[in-house]
């Protein structure tokens, strides 16, 4: 894995004793290489089946994009992923609309999840498409990176019912300000 980006420019340490003495040291990095590795729940190829018959439906019935969160909760060792009311008829965009969830509509989320409410659920990436395009596109999805709080994935425009064997999907990760593709 490649990092591309680190938010942070300049690395700072600063120490004092007050009206005696401070130190500050400025840290200049040359080149920096990072690692990810995750130990978390698998995807279920049910789960990814279901996200991509979702956005077939989407784009012929809208001819727009849309996008699902992704949820994890490592306890339960799952994921679970749910659509949010969404703007349609925007073409290569995704954007929820900025609706507060009821409690009603959170404990139906729930019920689809087969789970109780809880907040071991982390809400952890999206996923979008992109209609009829290819993946990494428009500017949304590096803009998606930018604000999920984890990932953010595309699907292949002509992906098919996921099998074991071929689990490899475009990815763009972004994790506490570091930035990997």
């Amino acid at each position: 894995m490649k990092l591309i980006k680190l938010k942070q420019e300049k690395l700072v340490e600063e120490k004092a004793v007050t009206g005696l003495v401070a130190t500050k040291i400025e840290y200049a990095v040359e080149e920096a290489k990072g690692k990810l590795e995750y130990t978390g729940p698998k995807l279920d190829p049910e789960l990814w089946h279901q996200i991509l018959s979702f956005f077939r439906w989407t784009y012929k019935e809208h001819q727009s994009e849309c996008q699902v969160r992704l949820y994890v909760n490592v306890k339960l060792g799952r994921w679970a992923a749910w659509a949010f009311p969404q703007a349609a008829k925007t073409g290569m965009t995704a954007r929820e609309l900025p609706e507060q969830e009821s409690e009603e509509k959170a404990r139906e989320r729930f019920a689809v999840w087969e789970s109780e409410p809880s907040d071991d659920w982390l809400y952890f990436g999206t996923v979008h498409h992109h209609c009829s395009a290819s993946a990494f596109q428009s500017s949304i999805s590096f803009a998606c990176v930018c604000t999920a709080p984890a990932n953010c994935s595309t699907p292949p425009t002509r992906a098919s019912k996921p099998s074991p064997r071929n689990s490899v999907m475009p990815t763009r990760f972004i994790f506490q300000g570091c930035f990997a593709r």
